[in-house]
C-alpha cells in the first residue's frame, strides 16, 4: 500500500536542507540529528563519500577534485571545513568524526545552530 500526500507517516520530498528540515520538524529548535543528516547531505550532494569500515563505522573520503554540487549554506560549509580539518590524506577516520574538545565543541554547536536559524529566518 502506497502512501499519499497527507496521509500519516508519509513525508513529501523537499528543496529544504536537511538542518532546515529538523528545525521544522522539532518546531524551531536544531537537534543533534541536524549534523549527521547535514554529513549525509553533503557527501549525497558529492563533497565526500561516506564508507562504512565496519558495522556502525564510517569514515569520510575526500577524491582530488572532488567539489560537489550546489551552494552551500555558512553551516554546511562549517560542517565542511571541519571535516577537512580532520582529514589525514583526504580521509576522516570514524574516530574523528566527532566534535572533539567539549569547549570547543560546545562553542562550534552554539554556532552551527545560529547559521541554521538565521537560514531558517531567511527563508521565512
Amino acid at each position: 500500500m502506497n502512501a499519499g500526500a497527507g496521509a500519516p507517516g508519509f513525508i513529501e520530498e523537499s528543496d529544504d536542507p536537511p538542518a532546515v528540515v529538523n528545525v521544522l520538524v522539532h518546531h524551531g529548535r536544531v537537534t543533534g540529528d541536524a549534523l549527521p543528516a547535514t554529513v549525509l547531505d553533503l557527501s549525497a550532494r558529492g563533497y565526500f563519500s561516506l564508507e562504512q569500515i565496519a558495522p556502525g563505522q564510517q569514515l569520510c573520503r575526500f577524491h582530488h577534485g572532488q567539489s560537489g554540487t550546489g551552494a552551500l549554506g555558512p553551516w554546511e560549509a562549517r560542517v565542511l571545513t571541519l571535516l577537512r580539518r580532520r582529514a589525514v590524506s583526504g580521509v576522516v577516520p570514524a574516530e574523528s568524526l566527532t566534535l572533539g574538545v567539549e569547549l570547543e565543541a560546545e562553542q562550534w554547536w552554539e554556532q552551527f545552530v545560529e547559521e541554521v536559524l538565521a537560514d531558517c529566518r531567511g527563508r521565512g
